[in-house]
């Protein structure tokens, strides 16, 4: 592996990993950044449904940070308490218990005819304005849906946003200095503060919007408490907001850039759930992912010691060719695409992954139902804010014929 550089900071590897991941799968796990990386798709899996491994890494990381920096952040060391994300059994098992009570398949599908009216107004006015996709469809979508089932008017979305990026930060510690820190450290609180105006009222006259549901009912022996209702606020935009965008402004230049493709979905061909799929499997939003290793073992041949962290890179094991015939083929017909770990696998699974899922199908069945014709004026440019998130940091589509389309399809 000596000839294979794994640099996930460069500008090459940001604008395509797979061709660092193929030649990284030689070898099923290897030692690089100080860590253990593992990136075919069944030592992945493998990782990731074994408990021997702690999803608790990002807070001991944040914690580590605080004491170089000399800082004491108590609501962040609450916040990886309290994210079910960053926690281990038994915690884990509780918080995922009673989120699975608000996070059930019925519940989510209620918020589908809101989706599908969102997604058809921001292509309405995308014909109308054109310009970038990702700040005009792409990136409103996920925020406006979370506010509107948590019932906070839409007014808030920049707010919200704008704390959500800073938050997100915390995902990966390694990268902030101690001025961001503090900068990022204010935003959570404030971000806390925000919702907490809402969790009291409707404790008080619940309705059946996301606060609401997420309170304990009067007189419960078990529940979320007000505190972590404002926390699981959090991260359910910090989890779920910047990754959904990023998979929607994907999936438009995915599509774009294969028209043959595209044919199959604009004919029936293939649905728009089996379209997400592989959209999904071929360029998955959270491409790594880490654990902590509680106890000294092996993967894949390689001696992991207990402490040690290890990088799981999604990407790699979505594409790895033992697994998907024809890995680097974008194929929407392809049938084996819901076998992909863009949201993990295991009792870590992303809580949020039916949500992410429907977004991404409304969307696709708005341009199916319009027969919208999709092309790409120039390359569109990738975010280079995170390590860990592969998205675009816009995207330009020719949008000369879409008010035809659209105004025959209404």
């Amino acid at each position: 592996m000596s000839r294979v550089l794994f640099n996930p900071f460069s500008e090459r590897f940001r604008a395509d990993p797979y061709e660092t991941y193929a030649a990284l799968r030689r070898e099923p796990a290897f030692r690089a950044l100080g860590m253990v990386v593992v990136t075919r798709h069944p030592e992945v899996k493998a990782v990731l449904r074994d408990r021997r491994f702690s999803s608790a890494l990002i807070p001991m990381l944040v914690e580590r940070r605080l004491q170089e920096f000399g800082m004491r952040c108590p609501e962040v060391s609450e916040l990886g308490k309290k994210a079910i994300v960053f926690t281990d059994p038994p915690d884990h098992s509780r918080l995922r218990r009673l989120a699975n009570r608000t996070f059930n398949e019925q519940g989510l599908q209620s918020l589908r005819p809101m989706a599908a009216q969102l997604a058809r107004d921001h292509l309405d006015r995308y014909a109308r304005e054109g310009g970038d996709f990702v700040r005009s469809v792409s990136r409103p979508l996920p925020l406006k849906l979370l506010l509107s089932w948590m019932d906070i008017d839409f007014g808030h979305m920049e707010t919200v946003a704008a704390l959500n990026h800073d938050v997100r930060y915390f995902l990966e510690p390694g990268v902030v200095t101690r001025e961001q820190f503090a900068h990022v450290y204010d935003s959570l609180k404030q971000f806390l503060d925000f919702f907490r105006g809402y969790v009291a009222p409707r404790g008080e006259r619940p309705g059946d919007d996301f606060i609401s549901l997420l309170l304990a009912p009067a007189g419960a022996q078990d529940g979320f408490t007000p505190e972590e209702v404002a926390y699981m606020c959090v991260m359910a935009f910090v989890a779920g907001a910047e990754t959904t965008q990023a998979l929607l402004g994907t999936a438009l230049f995915l599509l774009a850039s294969h028209p043959a493709e595209y044919g199959k979905l604009l004919s029936g061909a293939v649905s728009a759930g089996q379209a997400a799929q592989e959209i999904l499997r071929f360029e998955a939003p959270l491409q790594m992912t880490k654990r902590l290793a509680l106890e000294d073992m092996e993967v894949a041949g390689v001696a992991v010691r207990a402490q040690e962290q290890v990088l799981l890179c999604l990407g790699a094991a979505n594409h790895d060719a033992d697994v998907f015939a024809a890995a680097d083929t974008f194929d929407l017909g392809r049938g084996d695409s819901r076998q992909h770990l863009g949201f993990g696998y295991g009792a870590h699974a992303c809580l949020g992954a039916t949500l992410a899922e429907m977004q991404l199908e409304v969307l696709l069945e708005e341009l199916v139902r319009r027969q919208l014709p999709l092309a790409v004026l120039e390359p569109p440019r990738w975010q280079k804010q995170s390590l860990i998130i592969r998205g675009l940091q816009s995207l330009l589509l020719d949008t000369c014929s879409w008010e035809t389309a659209l105004e025959h399809h209404r």
